[in-house]
């Protein structure tokens, strides 16, 4: 029997092969029922004329016992962990709620009783993520505040290349993912009984870039200075930040001597039990779950063939790498923004598919709203809120020489009506020409500003003006040319 069907649909398709002349013995087996259930369901269907009758009949009895107990009530047990009423873990199962809701309800229903409600309210039995109890949320939390901002001024002083490292086993005993087979036939993978296996070094950055290193022994300090050492070859010109766990082999005086001799290499330590925000962690969870999953290698050099083999491969693929990287980045910054807001919140990631323009990121707490509404309504607020700001900086919106009556509100409404005047003058003058100049820090720049606008519009009243002074028809001169960007600069 399927499990993705009802019971409804199973009566209709069990009723439809008989039908059709499929023999009761047969259809029963198929749907493993007994014939007599066979039989009564075709009976139902030609008393009842048809499909209705198949329809789940009312049966006599007492009510269920958690009739009388509201979704709501029982679902603010459900979704809380475990461990606030009493228990060790965070997990639920049917018996421990059964406990928990003679507790508090004074009513003692069975096992199956809950069960079969988890079922109808549309919870499923899932694998929960990890989340690290012996972690000081308090001590994460100042590790934000205090190292952090650390190591993006570190990145940012030395324009450095910031990876996240970590170590690794890969064991020969091969991780067993989920096969089809035959119904009641469990499937079977032929994996080695060899224990052992490969210690590995990775380090990830956020452009995509993986170093790798495979070891027959165990990681120590002299593996990972070598390893720091192959990374800095790796970029012999450039200064890195690499940020990892608080490992013995991490902190030991003989790394530690290490890092401070090396100038370009700036190491900083992720708080104690925080492999969450790790990158490096998700790249050996694909690798040994994705990649490596039901490997056939017998010994450790087959194995770190085949690792090395697969590393390789996903070295090759900047794109994924950078997908892990972004994944965990937005999952820690989705939780703490929960932690925040205390509700859903919806995310819309807009990114240019040239790859020129950064992503942007949009959050709303209205989780019912179109993507494309969501990033229509930001693009709309983003104008109103450049109008005011270049009304205020660059018209005197917000100094008026009046505070008076009126002359606030006069003000503020002629700033507007000159920022729009400008913009007027400079689209039907200019915009057909390249009358803005690109700042070397902005290569890219393919759109005037407002700034731009205006200078634009001050040289062009300051060369009115020049000529009207010397009485001259046209300038030519360099001289009267940098005189007007001086002034028109300087204005």
């Amino acid at each position: 029997m399927d499990d993705k069907y009802s019971t409804y649909e199973i009566r209709v398709r069990a009723v439809e092969a008989v039908r059709q002349g499929v023999a009761v013995a047969d259809v029963a087996k198929a749907y493993q029922v007994n014939r007599s259930t066979v039989h009564r369901w075709a009976t139902r269907y030609e008393i009842q004329n048809g499909n209705p009758g198949l329809l789940r009949q009312p049966v006599s009895g007492r009510p269920c016992i958690l009739s009388k107990i509201s979704d709501r009530q029982l679902l603010s047990i459900v979704l809380k962990p475990a461990s606030r009423f009493g228990y060790e873990t965070d997990f639920w199962t049917c018996p421990r709620l059964c406990r928990v809701i003679k507790q508090k309800f004074k009513v003692k229903p069975s096992r199956w009783t809950v069960w079969r409600w988890l079922r109808n309210t549309g919870l499923t039995y899932q694998k929960p993520e990890r989340k690290y109890f012996e972690a000081d949320e308090e001590k994460r939390q100042e590790w934000i505040k205090k190292e952090l901002p650390k190591i993006r001024r570190t990145v940012k002083k030395y324009r450095a290349i910031l990876y996240f490292q970590d170590e690794s086993h890969i064991s020969l005993t091969a991780l067993l993912g989920r096969t089809w087979s035959p119904r009641g036939k469990t499937p079977i993978q032929e994996v080695t009984g060899k224990r052992g296996g490969v210690s590995a070094m990775s380090a990830i950055s956020k452009n995509g870039s993986l170093i790798f290193n495979l070891l027959e022994k165990r990681i120590a300090s002299d593996e990972i200075i070598h390893f720091l050492d192959q990374m800095l070859k790796h970029h012999p010109r450039r200064h890195l930040v690499v940020v990892m766990d608080q490992a013995t082999p991490h902190k030991s005086k003989k790394t530690q001597a290490f890092i401070d001799s090396q100038k370009r290499l700036h190491v900083f330590y992720l708080p104690s039990y925080s492999p969450d925000w790790n990158p490096d962690e998700y790249v050996w969870n694909h690798l040994k779950h994705q990649e490596l999953k039901g490997h056939q290698a017998k010994t450790k050099a087959e194995l770190k063939v085949l690792a090395k083999r697969k590393l390789k491969k996903m070295a090759s693929n900047p794109e994924q790498l950078r997908g892990i990287f972004f994944a965990v980045v937005l999952q820690n910054f989705c939780t703490n923004l929960y932690r925040v807001l205390h509700q859903p919140t919806l995310l819309v990631i807009s990114r240019d598919p040239k790859g020129k323009e950064k992503d942007d990121f949009l959050f709303c707490t209205d989780v019912t709203m179109d993507p494309a509404t969501v990033i229509g309504d930001y693009a709309d607020r983003w104008a109103i809120e450049d109008t005011f700001k270049n009304t205020k900086h660059f018209m005197g919106g917000q100094q008026p020489q009046t505070y008076k009556g009126q002359g606030p509100e006069r003000a503020a409404g002629l700033s507007l009506w000159l920022y729009s005047m400008v913009w007027l003058w400079y689209l039907l003058q200019k915009s057909n020409k390249r009358t803005f100049m690109v700042p070397p820090w902005n290569p890219y720049k393919s759109t005037p500003s407002f700034a731009d606008a205006l200078r634009c519009l001050r040289r062009e009243l300051w060369t009115e003006r020049i000529k009207h002074m010397f009485g001259i028809s046209a300038v030519h001169d360099e001289n009267y040319e940098f005189l007007i960007e001086a002034l028109a600069a300087a204005a």
